[in-house]
């Protein structure tokens, strides 16, 4: 919750834009997993950090869920 709040008050700052929030939030959870979907501009974002290095990425497989992760925590979304 923490995080959330303090990403916001980055965005309203002016110091963070939505898609470099959404990347920091996986980056502090450490993995996300997508279950449902994600809507577009979050997915494009997502994809252009894992281009950069800054993100890992499982792709979805059979029954399992697509992951998006931080790369020093890759056991982790492997675990999950």
């Amino acid at each position: 919750q923490n995080d959330v709040e303090h990403l916001k008050d980055l965005m309203q700052k002016g110091e963070l834009t939505a898609d470099q929030a959404n990347v920091q939030m996986v980056r502090n959870e450490r993995f996300k997993l997508v279950i449902n979907g994600l809507p577009a501009q979050v997915r494009k974002a997502l994809n252009a950090a894992v281009k950069a290095g800054e993100l890992g990425r499982m792709a979805k497989d059979g029954h399992k869920p697509e992951c998006y992760f931080h790369p020093t925590f890759r056991y982790l979304a492997v675990a999950a």
